[in-house]
């Protein structure tokens, strides 16, 4: 992956916690910008042990599903 496609879901959830907090309505597209970065990097990997790592590893990743769920 690119450098800039990995931080992809990073910089989203980053602008979506800052708009949530203001209570900007922009917020839910962030998140759910984030949210698609996250699963195109979740379905670049074959293995299904790597793609639940990735979802749940550290507290951005793990931010974007809850938020999202």
């Amino acid at each position: 992956l690119a450098e800039s496609s990995q931080s992809e879901p990073f910089v989203c959830y980053t602008h979506y916690r800052a708009l949530a907090a203001a209570n900007d309505p922009a917020a839910r597209a962030q998140l759910a910008q984030a949210h698609r970065a996250l699963c195109r990097q979740a379905d670049e990997l074959r293995d299904p042990a790597l793609r639940e790592c990735l979802l749940n590893n550290g507290p951005a990743h793990r931010g974007i599903v809850e938020a999202w769920k």
